[in-house]
């Protein structure tokens, strides 16, 4: 017996009905070769001797957190496609896509992070509201999520949204992109080197 809106809405979050389509895109096909990037550092690095021992491990960590930040946003559009195409009266499609979306932007939080300190630049300043800014409340959100709260972040059609911030799916992807090309460059043996 399928379960109704207002079921949902009661027992288990309005959150998860309120959802009607999906706005995140497939940014994955994008970099095709995404899944291969820590593969192509390790054997560049045997083999070329790039990147440098100094940002080697500095080029592993940036690069693995893109990586899984891609990976993460995939499987958390593919589960909420299927939320809003097939699944509409399951709760278990939204909270799958959560966790993901929710790991995706750790991941790319981190990946930012690391770079700002290899760079030793701030790429955002205080609440400037900036996409990167708001990306860090919702990293800090999920980071210090109290048990007793409902959800730290939750999505909507339009993006992910916490209590004190907003990010679209279009800037995150946005955010998504700028590192992923970064991290691209960096496979390719471009700016992971010394100097």
């Amino acid at each position: 017996m399928p379960f109704t809106f207002a079921g949902i809405n009661e027992y288990v979050s309005p959150r998860v009905t309120e959802v009607k389509v999906c706005g995140a895109s497939d940014v994955l096909s994008e970099f095709p070769s995404a899944l291969h990037w820590i593969s192509s550092i390790g054997l560049r690095s045997m083999f070329h001797g790039v990147p440098y021992p100094s940002v080697r491990h500095w080029a592993i960590q940036f690069v693995r957190h893109i990586e899984r930040a891609l990976v993460c946003y995939s499987d958390a559009r593919t589960q909420l496609l299927g939320l809003v195409t097939e699944h509409r009266t399951q709760w278990s499609p939204y909270f799958r896509a959560l966790s993901y979306f929710e790991d995706s932007a750790v991941h790319l939080y981190q990946a930012f992070a690391s770079h700002m300190k290899m760079s030793g630049k701030r790429f955002f300043k205080g609440r400037d509201g900036s996409p990167l800014q708001r990306l860090n409340v919702l990293y800090n959100a999920v980071k210090h999520a109290s048990a007793g709260s409902e959800q730290p972040i939750w999505i909507t059609d339009e993006g992910l949204h916490s209590e004190e911030a907003v990010i679209s799916f279009i800037e995150f992807e946005e955010l998504l992109r700028e590192c992923a090309r970064s991290a691209a460059a960096v496979c390719r043996g471009a700016d992971a080197h010394e100097g």
